[in-house]
């Protein structure tokens, strides 16, 4: 596919950071964006999914008007951050016909992605922007899918299978709303094979303060989660164990958190600049700086799968 549009200053980018829709480089990756571009490296942000149309008709005209704003908040966040964009235009999930795999894993949603023709053709883009875009001895940063939401999970295995063809150099950068819940972190880290300990009771909390933030429920007293949870949180404690895996990957390993303090003001100002989301997502006043300082500083994470000794079997099948 051809991007939708773009805005490039270099031919090589030392960082290119993909971010499944158009805010998730920003809100997850917003300091270190930051502090490369203060640094003078060249900074390039990818989004991969939208809604699946270049001009509105009148089936989508509402939808469409709603991505042309996003577009607008994304070049305004990009440029506060001194960053070039790609934008591309793949079907958001909520423009897809749902199959009865994607309907499950909405409910149990560690079961692993079945492969279709959109995985092979962001793959494909992913690729093919890469060998064009990245610098030599440049980094690539995709999301490490915290929260399982299914468009971030397409783009976390386009990631991982350019780290298996072990030709760049691939990160997994933790994706922010959802990384601000552990508990969240830690069941995607079992899936991907690192064991983390989930405490019953402070899942349940964190699981009730997520639906607050993200959907606007009443928030509920501990006992009350406790009944309307246990069923699946059970369901997620024993599916949640190595299933999201290539055969033959080692467990991936954690980055040293990079500290963003000196540009924590930068980042809240380009959060800030996507208000059709943040409004939804994020406090929008003084409450954000303590949102993403989360009690230890003003810190982004990231993670790197180990090299692999061997071609993957899931690689070799495909013929990849």
């Amino acid at each position: 596919m051809q991007p939708l549009a773009e805005h490039r200053r270099f031919e090589r980018y030392d960082a290119i950071y993909f971010s499944p829709h158009l805010d998730d480089a920003v809100y997850s990756c917003g300091g270190h964006i930051a502090q490369q571009r203060k640094a003078g490296q060249r900074v390039l942000v990818v989004t991969l999914f939208g809604d699946d149309t270049q001009a509105p008709s009148s089936s989508v005209a509402h939808r469409y008007g709603g991505f042309r704003m996003r577009r607008e908040e994304d070049r305004a966040a990009l440029a506060r951050l001194d960053a070039d964009y790609v934008w591309f235009n793949h079907p958001d999930c909520l423009f897809r016909e749902p199959s009865v795999g994607d309907r499950l894993r909405a409910v149990l949603p560690f079961l692993r992605l079945a492969d279709s023709d959109l995985q092979g053709e962001i793959t494909r883009d992913v690729s093919a922007l890469c060998e064009a875009r990245l610098a030599e001895g440049g980094r690539l940063a995709f999301p490490l899918a915290v929260g399982f939401h299914p468009d971030h999970r397409i783009v976390f295995e386009a990631g991982r299978t350019l780290h298996a063809r072990g030709h760049q150099r691939v990160e997994f950068y933790e994706d922010i709303p959802y990384a601000l819940f552990p508990v969240m972190v830690a069941l995607r880290l079992r899936s991907l094979g690192v064991p983390m300990r989930t405490p019953f009771w402070r899942s349940v909390r964190e699981l009730s303060d997520a639906l607050v933030l993200f959907l606007g429920l009443p928030r509920m007293p501990t006992i009350v989660g406790t009944v309307l949870y246990f069923p699946w949180l059970c369901a997620l404690e024993s599916l949640s164990r190595a299933q999201d895996r290539f055969a033959d990957e080692p467990a991936p390993t954690a980055l040293p958190p990079q500290r963003i303090d000196n540009v924590i003001g930068d980042k809240v100002a380009a959060v800030r600049l996507y208000p059709s989301q943040s409004e939804l997502l994020l406090a929008m006043d003084d409450r954000l700086y303590a949102l993403l300082g989360g009690g230890g500083g003003y810190l982004e994470r990231s993670w790197r799968f180990p090299t692999f000794a061997r071609t993957p079997a899931r690689l070799r099948k495909k013929g990849s």
